[in-house]
């Protein structure tokens, strides 16, 4: 049964709310601007959507595959799992029809994909510059390069179904694994599937 909230739960989450509105404002304005923006590290591979498929042939369903996408990926996160684990293509590759594979930025879908982030040994408490209190978890020491990794989840060849993205996900953090890319503490995974907004409308 959930924790029933109590009316000093509500009180305090309307300071947090008022402290924050004060802070953003009535705090300086940014100077324009003069700011280094630093060139991102993305590389391009094709993935093959789990979900939507074409085929050559209008109404042949059994010579159906699935669509080809163009998916920037950084390469940070191909370091810690590289892409034929991951189930991508380079974009040269001749195994798909890569003349289909359209940008999957600005298309409404979101790929499948591993997120994670390397714990920290011990959680530190932190204090937002309005107030607000919050525990970090996730390790951003000195030196390290970032902390926080994604990479989309596919399969290079043959049909394939959630349940072999699972696969995928279970064998990338398995137990000889896990501490590699989570750190031994406070790490944290999760997969996303999938998905795209669908509507229906009428017509007059």
């Amino acid at each position: 049964m959930a924790k029933r909230r109590t009316s000093a739960d509500y009180e305090k989450k309307a300071a947090d709310a008022k402290a924050r509105e004060t802070y953003y404002r009535t705090r300086p304005a940014r100077p324009r601007g003069g700011n280094t923006v630093n060139q991102r590290d993305d590389a391009t591979y094709i993935y093959r959507s789990l979900f939507l498929k074409f085929t050559s042939t209008p109404g042949d369903n059994t010579s159906s595959d699935h669509l080809p996408f163009r998916v920037s990926v950084g390469q940070a996160s191909i370091a810690k799992v590289p892409v034929n684990v991951a189930g991508l293509l380079p974009t040269n590759t001749t195994s798909v029809n890569t003349s289909l594979a359209r940008p999957i930025r600005g298309s409404g879908m979101k790929p499948s994909a591993a997120r994670w982030y390397n714990g920290t040994g011990t959680p530190v408490p932190r204090t937002t510059a309005y107030g607000t209190k919050w525990i970090q978890y996730y390790d951003n020491a000195a030196g390290a390069a970032q902390s926080h990794y994604s990479v989309p989840l596919s399969r290079a060849a043959g049909d394939f179904g959630i349940a072999d993205i699972q696969t995928t996900f279970n064998s990338i953090f398995s137990d000889a694994n896990r501490a590699t890319l989570l750190g031994a503490k406070n790490g944290r995974a999760e997969l996303d599937i999938e998905y795209a907004s669908t509507f229906f409308s009428t017509t007059t």
